[in-house]
């Protein structure tokens, strides 16, 4: 008698159950469900790269708004730095 289910007593109950359930069960376990996405786009102009894509982005990007909000108006040919 032993010898005839020998192999159905190897495996566990619990294994038994879940081997007879299909993969496509579990797929929505194994990847978070409503998880925001990382962006690979501009949000706010499709059109143009990702902004602050590296260090010297974020500080060209952090001295532009500086610069509006100082208002200093330079023309791009006048530099920015004073010459002492």
């Amino acid at each position: 008698m032993t010898d005839a289910f020998a192999d159905g007593l190897k495996t566990s109950l619990a294994a038994k159950i879940l081997n007879t359930i299909p993969a496509h069960v579990f797929w929505d376990i194994k990847t978070p469900i409503n998880m925001e996405q990382p962006s690979l786009m501009n949000q706010y102009n499709p059109a143009r790269k990702v902004f602050n894509d590296n260090f010297f982005d974020i500080r060209t990007d952090e001295a532009w708004l500086k610069e509006r909000k100082v208002n200093m108006m330079l023309k791009p040919s006048v530099s920015k730095f004073r010459n002492y």
